[in-house]
């Protein structure tokens, strides 16, 4: 499942308008915020996640597991919808 979100993510970035997929926006918004905001600034502002973490002054690991918990937990988000 988490491919799916990482696909769905990738889709609902490249497209003209992010904010156009409400369902994972809904999603994402159920996250808690230090998950939430790597999301955000990850996959919808497309930054780097060395440069998130450096905005977020955590280290990139940190961001990169709290990515990777996002994805899980959206999967499983998406599974009971």
């Amino acid at each position: 499942h988490q491919a799916i979100v990482t696909a769905r993510l990738a889709i609902d970035v490249g497209s003209p308008c992010p904010s156009a997929d409400h369902s994972m926006l809904d999603l994402i918004d159920r996250l808690p915020e230090k998950l939430r905001v790597p999301v955000l600034l990850h996959y919808y502002a497309d930054l780097p996640a060395e440069l998130v973490a450096r905005l977020l002054r955590r280290p990139a690991g940190t961001i990169r597991q709290r990515l990777h918990e996002a994805r899980r937990l959206l999967a499983n988000m998406m599974k009971d919808t």
